[in-house]
């Protein structure tokens, strides 16, 4: 009820300073009901944005993203800030497919974003794209060695493509910019459950064929 409660008087607000908006051109109502499709498309957009904004507050993904989209279909050009809002919440929702797919589309046009470009690489390695993530963490990496959150998921997906070596090389560059960060606590974590594995089969007993 209280999420109905904030949701009514987020919507109800940005129509109120609209309309406040309009009285105050003199000619706001005459150009709203004109038939004009230009200030009604735009108007109409606004509005599901504001609309689809209310919603992802309230974290009521479906709703905006349903909205998002409808904004999106008014506009003549792609808003990235819609693109990078629905990759965002795709990613929260652990639909890692769909989130890549907004998420490229940005990095396409701004590769050298880092933040874009880590988010990207991420949702890749979720989606087991391991090799293509570690690709782009490496040249991120190369840029800013001083980034322990870039370092730690670059080192992550090192260890997932079995390159232990490197991996336990770049966990040493990371210890000496931070030792105690969550960060490097999660890498060592990584670390060694990768190193009790490789321990545990090593212990297994070898099959012999049976006469």
């Amino acid at each position: 009820m209280r999420n109905r409660i904030t949701l009514f008087a987020a919507i109800s607000l940005n129509c109120l300073i609209f309309l406040c908006s309009c009285s105050s051109t003199g000619d706001g109502f005459a150009n709203l009901f004109s038939g004009s499709t230009q200030v009604s498309s735009e108007t109409l957009a606004a509005e599901y944005y504001d609309i689809a904004n209310a919603y992802y507050d309230l974290k009521k993904y479906d709703k905006a993203i349903e909205y998002y989209e409808k904004t999106q279909d008014i506009l003549s050009e792609e808003n990235l800030t819609i693109t990078y809002n629905l990759a965002r919440i795709y990613a929260l929702r652990n639909m890692w497919s769909d989130s890549a797919t907004y998420y490229e589309r940005i990095f396409s046009r701004d590769q050298n974003n880092t933040t874009i470009g880590m988010a990207y690489a991420y949702v890749l390695a979720k989606q087991g794209k391991t090799m293509e993530a570690s690709v782009l963490y490496r040249g991120f990496y190369e840029r800013n060695p001083a980034d322990k959150k870039l370092l730690a998921n670059f080192i992550l997906t090192l260890l997932d493509l079995d390159e232990t070596y490197e991996a336990s090389q770049l966990f040493e560059e990371l210890k000496t910019l931070d030792e105690e960060s969550e960060e490097a606590k999660k890498v060592a974590d990584a670390i060694k459950k990768k190193a009790d594995e490789a321990a545990a089969e090593s212990e297994e007993p070898e099959e012999t064929d049976k006469k």
